[in-house]
């Protein structure tokens, strides 16, 4: 379009002794070819290649070309006798309008490639800052579960070497008891057997924990791989409400009076991985919500199955629900943190329900409680009823 106004101002400017007349079609046709020829040009360079460049010359040549000998063909004069210094006052109103347009698209073209470049900048420099908000986070992440993982390993690890230096040393802490001349009875046998089973099962309780945090571990990586195979089964299973309340030294599980008969479901889902995954979620309300009560539901939905894990604990901020389902975070601080955790379950959990097609969400109002929904599809719902025992 620059070439094209340059042509037709200095055509403008041609001055003769004669009418000059204009063949708007062959004008309209030769900035069209320009116009076109100019384009495919760019469209030739931005492919690359040896002979791009060679392809772009001779393109934008031959629209140059085209442009000139066209509109030569839509200037056409015709001879009238005229004083020599006569001058046509249209063609110089024609002149001025053709100067001040193209001056005004230059200034227009400007203005345009600025407010572009200036955002482009501005959209660069906010992705920089996001990167960079994000490789600080992922390092502050990577460092709190780093500490967090420290002391998850270090607390089972000192159970298991200190109950296993008490078993090496116990037949003789316990025989230096003895009187010199005693010999040892068989209650002391049983005692000590006692003793060794306690140990034992304290040895046996730490390395579960160790199993646990390490396979989460090695669980999420292969996640992080896409190596998650799923092994689905068609579980048939009627669905009814279960109830974990607080006691005074640890947690138990009763079945809650008077729950709702429902028809039996077939679901087909991966069975160790669903428990892994309800499991975790139960897990997380055990330790860190503090409620008296936790309720898991069952139920089908929307060509599904959802199952729901309720508690009346204190709650999560609302600003944490995605937080939540990162991997390695957990919503305290490592030095503030009262409950253990790896803050891989939450994250092990959404790639296990996305894994199945599903979703996992959540629910929480702060001091009054939460919900976490697994929706999983694919669930049918058989025709006749089951009938659920009441248990107290």
């Amino acid at each position: 379009m620059a070439i094209s106004a340059m042509h037709y101002t200095g055509m403008i400017a041609y001055r003769v002794q004669g009418t000059i007349q204009w063949d708007m079609g062959y004008l309209a046709a030769s900035v069209i070819i320009a116009v076109t020829l100019a384009t495919l040009a760019l469209g030739a360079a931005g492919r690359g290649g040896k002979g791009s460049v060679l392809w772009m010359t001779g393109l934008l040549a031959l629209a140059i070309i085209l442009l000139h000998f066209t509109g030569m063909a839509a200037f056409q004069v015709t001879p009238l006798a005229a004083q020599p210094l006569y001058a046509n006052p249209v063609e110089y109103r024609l002149i001025a309008l053709i100067i001040a347009g193209t001056a005004a698209i230059i200034a227009l073209a400007a203005l345009f490639s600025y407010v572009v470049e200036n955002r482009t900048r501005n959209e660069s420099v906010e992705e920089l800052r996001q990167a960079r908000d994000a490789a600080e986070s992922a390092s502050r992440a990577k460092s709190e579960f780093m500490s967090v993982l420290s002391h998850e390993l270090r607390t089972p690890l000192t159970i298991v070497i200190g109950y296993a230096s008490f078993l090496s040393e116990l037949k003789r802490h316990n025989l230096a008891k003895l009187e010199p001349e005693e010999k040892p009875a068989s209650e002391h046998f049983t005692k000590m057997g006692d003793q060794a089973e306690l140990y034992g099962q304290r040895i046996k309780f730490a390395g579960g924990q160790l199993l646990t945090i390490i396979n989460d571990i090695l669980d999420y990586t292969n996640m992080e791989l896409n190596d998650l195979a799923l092994d689905k089964t068609p579980l048939i299973r009627a669905c009814y409400w279960r109830k974990w309340s607080s006691s005074t030294m640890g947690r138990r599980m009763t079945r809650r009076p008077g729950c709702i008969s429902t028809p039996p479901l077939t679901v087909t889902a991966d069975r160790r991985r669903s428990l892994q995954l309800l499991g975790h979620i139960v897990g997380n309300a055990l330790k860190f919500s503090k409620a008296r009560d936790i309720h898991l539901r069952a139920r089908p939905h929307a060509g599904g199955f959802v199952f729901e894990v309720e508690d009346n604990g204190v709650g999560i901020a609302a600003q944490d629900f995605d937080r939540i389902f990162e991997a390695f975070t957990q919503i305290e601080d490592a030095d503030d943190r009262a409950e253990g955790g790896t803050g891989l379950g939450l994250a092990i959990c959404k790639k296990l329900a996305l894994a199945h097609g599903g979703d996992i969400t959540v629910k929480s109002t702060l001091g009054q409680g939460t919900i976490f929904t697994v929706f999983i599809p694919g669930a049918t719902q058989m025709a006749e009823p089951a009938t659920l025992a009441q248990a107290s």
